[in-house]
């Protein structure tokens, strides 16, 4: 059976004996193809098996839903291809603020910190792999386009647009929960992340529209949402991160914010990434449910001058 890959401007058909396009090195039959032909690049459940253990150590944040085992893991909560990453400045991410004039910069050191027990550390830390393997795609993809070259043959990719989201907010909440431990949340004046959305998405329930994952159009002035009122608190509205060229950021708390503004200079869950050369073409696909029928992005890239 042949699969497909649907995105606003593109299908792509897929032989079971192709390679897959996630890159994992299977074949698509044996990796990302369900058997009615539909594509949906795969990765673990992110919640701990089993029954719930009914205790809630104190130092796990994800302590609220009683599910922690005894030990507090010893390993970074985030693991070391995401780390090596950021020490390499190929990720920067910020805390974005309701207060449209504030952001608050994500260190190493708010991702190196004990702070989930082993229980919840083992079930999430799959997520890392989605991540790494989505940017190294994207980091592949735009290197085929740009490079100086005489190849023509437009290529495809697919990472897992519902896997990446979820690990934003995987690095939202634990990064924030490790700023809180160290500093004592320094920001007295900013009211606590709501944990029940991290846990309500790990469930299987994606964020409802417009809250969810964001990819920037082009560079230039970033939309601005309202500021809130003086007697409104400060709350963390999402996180933005660069990979790459790209800038990405995810909203879990809208409220004040403009989204005509922001709609006009974000793509909202494309379907796919269009990579656009003078020479030649790369189309990443974005799988999941909620990203399967928006827009998607097409983004024009120069070619790289040659030394």
């Amino acid at each position: 059976m042949i699969g497909k890959m649907v995105s606003q401007t593109n299908v792509i058909l897929i032989e079971p004996d192709d390679p897959c396009p996630c890159r994992s090195g299977k074949l698509t039959s044996e990796c990302c193809m369900e058997p009615d032909g539909t594509f949906r690049v795969k990765f673990p459940s992110p919640l701990p098996p089993g029954p719930n253990t009914g205790f809630s150590h104190a130092q796990c944040f994800m302590r609220d839903g009683s599910n922690c085992s005894e030990e507090i893991s010893s390993d970074p909560y985030m693991a070391k291809s995401v780390l090596d990453m950021f020490s390499a400045n190929a990720i920067r991410a910020n805390f974005v603020w309701n207060d449209a004039t504030r952001t608050t910069p994500v260190g190493i050191d708010n991702l190196t910190s004990p702070i989930v027990c082993n229980r919840h550390n083992n079930a999430l830390a799959p997520l890392d792999a989605v991540a790494t393997r989505a940017f190294g795609n994207i980091f592949e993809a735009t290197i085929y386009v740009i490079k100086k070259s005489l190849a023509t043959k437009n290529v495809c990719y697919a990472v897992s647009g519902e896997g990446l989201e979820l690990w934003v907010l995987k690095l939202l909440f634990g990064a924030r929960a490790a700023m809180v431990a160290a500093n004592g949340d320094a920001l007295n004046d900013a009211q606590p992340l709501d944990l029940s959305i991290f846990q309500t998405t790990l469930e299987g329930r994606a964020l409802k529209a417009p809250c969810g994952l964001y990819l920037r159009r082009a560079m230039g002035d970033r939309a601005a949402g309202t500021p809130p009122a003086k007697e409104t608190a400060i709350r963390i509205a999402g996180l933005r991160f660069s990979v790459a060229a790209f800038e990405f950021e995810l909203i879990i708390d809208p409220a004040g914010s403009d989204f005509e503004a922001i709609r006009q200079q974000y793509y909202y869950r494309p379907s796919s990434i269009d990579l656009i050369g003078r020479r030649r073409a790369a189309n990443i696909y974005m799988s999941g449910p909620a990203f399967g029928r928006n827009e998607a992005a097409r983004l024009e890239l120069r070619e790289a001058r040659a030394e």
